[in-house]
């Protein structure tokens, strides 16, 4: 496996990716309406800082790819803070193919993106994960994700996990 910047060279392998994360549910995926190739280029395009909505920040992706060039999975990294990213979302977001759970792709995403990627937040940066997704609370406590809170978005809703995720950059 190996991870690389999202990038055009990347542009062959994302819709088959993009469609199987959608199917599977994925939030990221599954809120837009636009075809695999327009969303890809909005990712390229917030890599570059281009074409953000109001509020949006330059968010960097990365993939872990196979030995074919396959997209396992992605990590987003937001480069700033805003409260919708301080109380929502955190600076970090990322997701696997179905057919590569299991594997440590989350894990070798997070471990790239601690020894890679610009701090945030002392030293580090906020991840969120879903109070019930047991799988990603693993992966960010064995990157050393600090658990800082928990708490609902409001009445009726799913709870989220906070944690603060320190940097590796050495």
């Amino acid at each position: 496996m190996r991870i690389e910047a999202a990038s055009v060279l990347h542009s062959h392998a994302y819709p088959a990716y993009f469609q199987q994360c959608r199917a599977d549910g994925c939030e990221y995926y599954c809120h837009s309406q636009a075809t695999p190739a327009v969303f890809y280029q909005q990712v390229l395009d917030h890599a570059a800082g281009r074409h953000l909505p109001p509020g949006y920040v330059p968010t960097q992706t990365w993939f872990a790819l196979n030995d074919d060039g396959d997209i396992l999975g992605a990590i987003r990294l937001r480069l700033g803070s805003t409260p919708f990213i301080l109380d929502q979302c955190g600076h970090i977001g990322y997701e696997v193919h179905p057919a590569a759970r299991g594997l440590g792709v989350a894990g070798c995403l997070l471990a790239h993106v601690q020894q890679h990627g610009s701090p945030q937040l002392d030293g580090g940066w906020l991840i969120t994960c879903a109070d019930d997704n047991s799988a990603s609370q693993r992966v960010i406590s064995r990157a050393g994700g600090v658990l800082l809170t928990a708490t609902a978005q409001g009445p009726g809703e799913a709870w989220l996990r906070y944690y603060h995720l320190p940097s590796r950059r050495y």
